[in-house]
């Protein structure tokens, strides 16, 4: 456990931010609504005053929870309320009118509808990317990689809908966003999925990663909601002295019909570049990422009883493209 309790210091708010101005290769934009982060945290590892029974003392704020209306309407999705029409058939082919399927299944799918496609590459797409952690509907008590109609409209949303050539490139569309590619000595190309994404990681656990010290300095990036199809977290920490390590949040957009990202600078005039990870380097100015559990060779995917699947089902690693 950590210590955490807000402060509102001068120095969290401005020196924090990105100091940096337009950069080469940045657009302007004009306009853009921008919603203020979450307040700084910062964690005092000295202080005797945070220390309780148990050594250290704990406060974290409470996710707000959606309203009994905006959980209905979610619980009211339904196949219709998917924006393209190639993604809609893609659902009704293969699954007809359900909400809801395992990851496994719905990858399976996938492979099929994307037959050109490195099969080990639709499989990290389709966990990491588009399956969110669910309880599992025989047993509440563990959890188990599935897609529902929410998260899959969230990734139809942002890669699949308004871009070039719609849903078709949506594969395309995810390699050039999230992953990032190699050459080796023999000419091969690898590909893999970024280590800063690491996806609807749960908001007390980032917390720990961020505050684990070998990780001072660093970001990470994060869902925010599974609704919020246009929208990443970014986080990074930063060491203020005195014993204490502080998290700055920040939000960056999406804006589909331009294929721009959007962000604040430290200015307070929004910005925008093509490249996401142009945008991130601005954001965090050039930190490192933190290392996403993906990037491990030996992270494979489990079954909701924590079995490991067979070999072909690992999917972390490169992707020979």
């Amino acid at each position: 456990d950590f210590s955490f309790f807000r402060r509102a210091s001068d120095f969290l708010k401005h020196g924090m931010s990105s100091t940096q101005d337009t950069k080469a290769g940045e657009e302007d934009v004009e306009g853009v609504p921008y919603e203020e982060p979450e307040e700084d945290l910062v964690e005092d590892r000295k202080s005797p005053s945070s220390l309780g029974s148990g050594g250290r003392s704990r406060s974290v704020s409470t996710p707000v929870r959606p309203s009994t209306a905006q959980q209905d309407k979610l619980k009211a999705l339904k196949v219709e309320d998917i924006p393209d029409a190639s993604a809609r058939l893609f659902w009704l082919k293969y699954f007809q009118n359900k909400t809801d399927v395992s990851e496994r299944t719905f990858y399976e799918a996938l492979k099929m509808e994307f037959k050109d496609s490195v099969p080990k590459f639709v499989r990290i797409v389709s966990h990491f990317v588009i399956s969110v952690k669910k309880r599992a509907k025989y047993d509440r008590t563990k959890f188990e990689r599935r897609v529902d109609l929410l998260a899959f409209k969230r990734f139809v949303c942002r890669f699949g809908h308004e871009r070039k050539n719609g849903w078709k490139a949506a594969l395309d569309c995810v390699k050039e966003t999230l992953f990032e590619e190699n050459k080796t000595r023999s000419g091969k190309l690898l590909a893999s999925l970024a280590p800063w994404y690491h996806a609807d990681i749960p908001i007390n656990k980032m917390k720990s990663i961020l505050l684990a010290e070998k990780n001072w300095g660093k970001f990470l990036v994060r869902e925010v909601s599974p609704k919020d199809w246009n929208k990443l977290e970014v986080v990074y920490t930063k060491e203020l002295g005195r014993g204490q390590v502080g998290s700055r949040r920040k939000i960056v957009k999406l804006r589909p019909k331009q294929g721009i990202w959007v962000w604040v600078g430290a200015n307070g005039k929004a910005l925008g570049n093509k490249s996401l990870k142009v945008a991130l380097k601005a954001m965090t100015n050039g930190r490192d990422p933190i290392q996403a559990p993906h990037s491990q060779d030996d992270y494979y995917v489990t079954t909701s009883s924590g079995e490991k699947m067979q070999s072909f089902y690992k999917v972390a690693g490169s992707v020979t493209l």
